[in-house]
């Protein structure tokens, strides 16, 4: 699973946009395969899943771009907002951590049949619950919850929504086929020195700000030896949403998923004791993005190194690999960086093997070079170096507060909060600007400046952005007194 990140990649084309079957629809599915062997999908089982686990409040399933759709589920659904499966996944959430792609996952493990939510009896429940990552919930459990995803999805009527919406989901396929006819299988293929299996890519409309590979997808009893991702669309420059331009990465991260993950498996043993002490130090951020095991995440980071691997040898600008880097380690990834310049960036021409053997040396060392790789990691970070005309007092007759950073920041990137037990400082919002890239200026409104009057304001961390991607280490609190 990767989160969704805002910059694009141009990789090379893999031919002219054509369709290799004509769009299709199943009374549950719109679905259109691609030339390069790529299927999209809008299915109805992972519109469902996504509202009953929006419903009980799951972060990773709220679309927020997707506004009008989502009020228009909600509101259809309405009735049945307090179903039992709503409690039941709360809870499931908090004791087994049944989040991310284990809800996607569990989607593509029922089918619909004469209007029933049942079991998919083409899974091998019993090799399917033995796995590691799969504790995140059981047989018994899964059981229960199809019952109960049955039930609300007839009581609430959800198929009739899901039928309504073919047109909107026929035009976000169509919309969507432009962009993902550019990845590029052949290079992929060549790559991994291994045939890529066909790709079936779920649209989710209320996946959220999020991707999934699917684990596990081959315990199939008849396994089609097709890879299943699913991935939010969002609005990118056109009135209907689809899959953007800067998703492309996230979908070649996906498909690598399918080949690193076995290497993983077979190699862990040689790293799991440096692995382990690093998830000791990450594991609050790890849980944040949905691993909960120093196995998983290793598969995550390795993975983003394979990825990355490709758009190295593909993509035309190599600037935006700085960027992909920055945001890796605001992930929690601190060591991301380094482990590129000291794995892939100049050896990119390796093989998957040599490429292999290069990041489990970096892995074991990393446990002893940790306070350097932090050091390295704090020290990219913006900070404020300077107020003027002082950091703590102003006279009544301040027209402006100045606030000067460390290094150069993204403009426009800002924002200001109120700070606790102070009133709101005085500014005029809509005139606070960036003067130029170190500098923001507070524009004030000096007839509410009072003499002894205390001001307070916070710069959050995560408005101001260095132009390398780098956040704030902590929020910056500043409190005024009028002399």
């Amino acid at each position: 699973m990767r989160k969704i990140y805002s910059f694009i990649f141009f990789v090379v084309l893999s031919g002219l946009f054509a369709h290799a079957d004509p769009l299709s629809q199943r009374n549950d599915q719109v679905s259109l395969r691609l030339d390069n062997n790529i299927q999209l999908i809008i299915d109805e089982r992972i519109e469902l899943v996504c509202t009953v686990f929006r419903l009980a409040g799951a972060h990773e399933y709220i679309n927020y771009q997707l506004f009008d759709y989502i009020s228009e589920v909600d509101n259809f659904v309405y009735n049945n907002k307090d179903h039992p499966i709503i409690s039941f996944i709360k809870d499931i959430r908090d004791n087994y951590n049944f989040a991310y792609s284990i809800a996607a996952k569990s989607a593509l493990m029922v089918k619909i049949v004469n209007g029933n939510i049942v079991y998919d009896n083409a899974w091998n429940l019993k090799k399917t619950f033995s796995e590691e990552y799969e504790q995140c919930w059981t047989e018994d459990i899964f059981r229960e919850y199809v019952g109960l995803l049955d039930d609300f999805y007839k009581k609430s009527n959800f198929h009739l929504f899901f039928i309504s919406h073919f047109q909107f989901y026929e035009k976000i396929v169509e919309e969507s086929a432009k962009t993902i006819s550019e990845i590029n299988v052949p290079v992929l293929e060549q790559y991994y020195q291994r045939r890529v299996f066909p790709v079936d890519l779920y649209l989710g409309l209320s996946t959220g700000n999020n991707n999934y590979s699917i684990p596990g997808i081959n315990n199939q009893k008849q396994w089609n030896k097709h890879l299943a991702i699913v991935i939010g669309v969002e609005y990118e420059n056109n009135s209907v949403p689809s899959i953007s331009n800067n998703q492309i990465y996230t979908i070649v991260h996906e498909i690598s998923h399918f080949f690193v993950s076995p290497l993983i498996e077979k190699t862990f043993r040689h790293f799991s004791s440096e692995m382990e002490t690093v998830f000791s130090v990450v594991k609050n951020d790890m849980y944040s993005l949905g691993y909960s095991s120093a196995r998983s995440v290793a598969g995550e980071w390795i993975n983003e190194i394979f990825s990355i691997r490709y758009f190295i040898a593909t993509a035309e600008d190599k600037n935006n690999i700085d960027e992909y880097i920055a945001e890796n380690e605001e992930r929690g990834f601190i060591w991301f960086g380094k482990a590129i310049d000291e794995t892939i960036l100049n050896c990119h021409e390796n093989s998957v093997s040599e490429s292999l053997s290069k990041i489990i040396q970096f892995a074991k060392s990393l446990p002893s070079r940790w306070e350097t790789i932090q050091a390295e990691y704090l020290s990219k970070k913006p900070f404020i170096i300077d107020i003027q005309p002082s950091f703590k007092e102003i006279s009544s007759k301040t027209k402006m507060i100045k606030v000067i950073f460390s290094e150069s920041m993204m403009m426009g990137i800002s924002g200001m909060l109120k700070l606790p037990d102070y009133p709101m400082i005085p500014a005029e919002f809509p005139s606070c600007h960036w003067e130029n890239d170190t500098t923001f200026v507070i524009k004030l409104n000096s007839d509410m400046l009072i003499s002894e009057n205390e001001f307070g304001v916070r710069f959050p961390y995560y408005s101001f952005v260095s132009k390398t991607h780098y956040r704030m280490k902590d929020n910056y609190d500043m409190i005024f007194k009028v002399q």
